[in-house]
């Protein structure tokens, strides 16, 4: 009878897990019934190369289309593309010569021809997401109007709304911007909740964090222009440069919490917290510590010189303490 075959087989320990080679046989048991003999199953036997080829291969094809995902609930018509994951790119319209890698990665995506979607839920659900790249976990989900950009970071550019033609770089960067288009945004929230946000570049750490009406403008290094407001047309640039600052539009905030909580337009402060809490618009600012003092201008000659460490070519500013204005030293 065959089950004393399998039984001899396992009592002397003939069972392998893994063969020696494609030529090996491998035994099967196929149902035959009992009529033809006492058992219900006969052994068969088949080599380890021929079972091998008879075997689904895991990556399919459909035309120019290779996927290795649950292609049944995918509603998509597509060619020259690639989809491999649970649910990638099910439902996406026009996507073809794209690439969709990670668990629901572009679903229900519209018009998401040549694109990349990597990452679990990556442009999921985006509109208009052709000539774009997501990468990370819900990297450019739900964002709208997303052509010709980069979602770089896991929720990256997430829910962000016409966002086209723009960077998103750094986790959570440009999350639930608004206005986010022909524009960019580096590190680690950088621009995240940011209101009417385009033409503009919001670098560092928690870079335009917040803003508000922040177009057309520049905010460089770690927390500037943090939720700054009416900040459009300004350049903010160092850490905490114009954060939290009201109406500072057509502005330039140069140094460390330079401008930080002031409440004034068209301004331009230099230095180490230049203009910080102020409140005067209209002005040029340079904070003391940037803008030596001397009794005069002969002192301020005797003190600024090559010998002393000075450049020549350039031009040095001091504050005149006999004429209570700003002079000059020309090298």
């Amino acid at each position: 009878m065959d089950i004393l075959n399998w039984l001899y087989l396992a009592k002397n320990k003939f069972i392998r897990t893994t063969p020696s080679s494609d030529k090996d046989l491998m035994i099967f048991g196929a149902k035959v019934g009992t009529t033809k003999r006492g058992d219900l199953y006969q052994n068969y036997a088949m080599s380890v190369e021929d079972f091998a080829a008879g075997l689904p291969s895991p990556i399919a094809r459909l035309g120019t289309t290779l996927y290795a995902t649950n292609f049944e609930t995918s509603g998509f018509s597509t060619s020259n593309s690639i989809f491999f994951g649970d649910l990638t790119g099910a439902s996406a319209t026009n996507a073809s010569d794209s690439n969709f890698l990670g668990q629901s990665a572009g679903i229900f995506a519209a018009n998401a021809s040549d694109s990349n979607f990597f990452g679990s839920q990556a442009g999921s659900n985006a509109i208009s997401a052709y000539n774009s790249n997501f990468f990370g976990r819900n990297a450019g989900y739900q964002a709208t109007s997303a052509y010709n950009s980069n979602f770089i970071g896991r929720q990256a550019g997430m829910n962000a709304p016409n966002a086209n033609d723009s960077n998103f770089l750094g986790y959570q960067s440009g999350l639930d911007a608004t206005g986010a288009y022909h524009s960019n945004f580096l590190s680690y929230r950088a621009g995240m909740n940011s209101t009417a946000a385009s033409n503009s570049n919001f670098f560092g750490f928690d870079a335009g964090y917040a803003s508000f009406n922040s177009y057309n403008s520049n905010f460089i290094s770690q927390r500037a222009g943090y939720q700054t407001t009416n900040s459009y047309f300004s350049n903010f640039l160092g850490t905490e440069a114009g954060m939290n600052s009201t109406n500072a539009h057509n502005s330039n905030f140069l140094g460390s919490e330079a401008g930080k909580g002031s409440t004034g337009n068209n301004v331009n402060a230099f230095g180490f917290r230049a203009h910080k809490g102020g409140t005067l618009s209209g002005q040029t600012v340079f904070s003391n510590a940037s803008m030596p003092t001397f009794a005069n201008h002969a002192a301020a000659a005797l003190a600024i010189t090559t010998a002393l460490g000075a450049v020549a070519g350039n031009t040095y500013l001091y504050h005149n303490q006999a004429t209570n204005s700003i002079g000059a030293v020309r090298l």
